[in-house]
This record gives structure tokens, C-alpha cells and sequence, in this order.
């Protein structure tokens, strides 16, 4: 998926985001400026379906779709 400064995304890729959005919620925490985050799924449309990395760059936690709006303004290559 195109990301805000040209490059693209894939599966497995590890992104980050780059603006909060309490609306953009995992259940206990939303998205975070600086939070990283590997790609589990790409849509069509452009959004992202994604998993908090942790410690050692391990995914943990249940996905969070991010609106291709958000992916294409707001995440870069982590």
C-alpha cells in the first residue's frame, strides 16, 4: 500500500504511525505517534490490517484495520 512519503507496504513489513487517534482503538490502547506495527493484511482499497510489535520486533495482540486514508498520510516504513 502507498504509504505519505511514496513507499509502499507489504505483508510483514513493520510501519509506524506518525499521528494519535483514540478513534483507532485495539480495546485497551489506540494508536500512538511513534507506535510500531507489522503488517498482517493489505486491502484493496488501501488500509491496513496490522499488530503491535513489542520487544525483539514480536507481533502481539489482536489486528487493527488502519483506514486507507490514515495509511496514506500518516505511516511510513518503521
Amino acid at each position: 500500500m502507498l504509504l505519505h512519503d511514496g513507499t509502499t507496504a507489504g505483508i510483514g513489513d513493520l510501519v509506524v504511525t506518525r499521528r494519535n487517534d483514540r478513534a483507532l482503538s485495539t480495546g485497551r490502547s489506540w494508536v500512538k505517534n511513534g507506535d510500531r506495527w507489522q503488517v498482517a493484511l493489505r486491502y484493496d482499497d488501501g488500509s491496513l490490517a496490522v499488530r503491535r510489535v513489542g520487544k525483539g520486533d514480536v507481533p502481539h495482540g489482536k489486528a487493527l484495520v488502519l483506514p486507507a486514508g490514515y495509511v496514506a498520510d500518516e505511516v511510513e516504513l518503521g
